[in-house]
């Protein structure tokens, strides 16, 4: 499985980038709508998901935006 960024013991996920960074990156992406995105609050009380389902000359195009609180 792919993961952007590379794993980084720091952070959680295994490693953080923000979304400016990843709509930069999927300009190169060929079949985004294969991911998900997925987003953890910054005092980890519960994290966001999102389905690519395409992009455009912004960035991706996301769906979802599921919440998941922390147990």
């Amino acid at each position: 499985m792919a993961r952007f960024p590379n794993f980084t013991a720091q952070g959680n996920f295994g490693g953080v980038t923000s979304l400016e960074v990843v709509n930069k990156r999927a300009q190169n992406y060929e079949r985004p709508t294969t991911g998900y995105l997925h987003a953890l609050h910054r005092n980890r009380w519960g994290s966001v998901h999102y389905r690519i389902t395409g992009k455009d000359d912004k960035g991706l195009k996301l769906e979802g935006g599921w919440h998941r609180p922390s147990q």
